[in-house]
């Protein structure tokens, strides 16, 4: 998906751990992450519940960079930047959350940044 033509949208319907883009990012060399509707389908008593880590992983499966986007509880969205990327370049991003046992639902957009 080439992020310099458009944004891709992303729906997590269902994590307690990571999931992960369904495509290859290309087109920036710094990207924008939003994080809209926000839900906790499962929680634990004590357990973290409003932290994201958005990490980047190269065309060889290397780690790029991340970055950790706390959710703003009352509207129930965040938005974090990476940066240090080629346009050129292939990526996929990495979404998970706290081992906690917690689980979670949430979506948003990719974008040039």
């Amino acid at each position: 998906h080439n992020l310099a033509i458009s944004d891709y949208q992303y729906q997590v319907t269902d994590v307690g751990a990571a999931v992960y883009t369904s495509k290859w990012l290309t087109g920036a060399s710094s990207i924008h992450i939003s994080v809209e509707n926000w839900t906790l389908l499962e929680s634990y008593i004590g357990a973290t519940n409003n932290q994201l880590t958005v990490s980047v992983y190269d065309s060889d499966r290397d780690f790029v960079n991340s970055t950790t986007i706390t959710i703003d509880s009352r509207f129930l969205v965040g938005a974090g930047n990476i940066s240090g990327l080629s346009s050129t370049e292939k990526y996929y991003v990495r979404f998970s959350v706290p081992l906690n046992g917690n689980r979670y639902s949430f979506n948003g957009d990719i974008s040039a940044n």
